[in-house]
């Protein structure tokens, strides 16, 4: 099963998104603009993407071990494991992360 983000996301909220850095049963969203990180995050959470948790960079659980590294974008999907995050057409714009992140390199 495939979840395409753009599904959950009104128009507004859209250029918050500096890049989707993954997709697939694990995803993580660099957001650009502060002030549409809440909103962005509340739009996924509240419209019932069926097996997919959604969470802030500083709610990630504890057991995951992954919260406190500088990297981690301000958004992480992890869902229960038949289901594939996909960006669309509408998100294909986003920036590479390697362009707009040397040090990833």
């Amino acid at each position: 099963m495939f979840v395409k983000l753009s599904d959950f996301l009104d128009e507004e909220a859209i250029p918050g998104i500096e890049a989707i850095v993954e997709t697939g049963p694990f995803s993580s969203i660099m957001v650009n603009d502060s002030q549409l990180l809440d909103v962005i995050w509340e739009q996924l959470k509240d419209k019932g993407m069926a097996g997919v948790n959604v969470w802030r960079k500083e709610d990630i659980p504890e057991s995951y071990h992954y919260k406190d590294h500088p990297y981690v974008p301000e958004l992480t999907l992890i869902t229960d494991g038949n289901i594939n995050v996909q960006r669309s057409r509408t998100l294909d714009y986003t920036v590479s992360l390697i362009r707009e992140c040397p040090d990833w390199q």
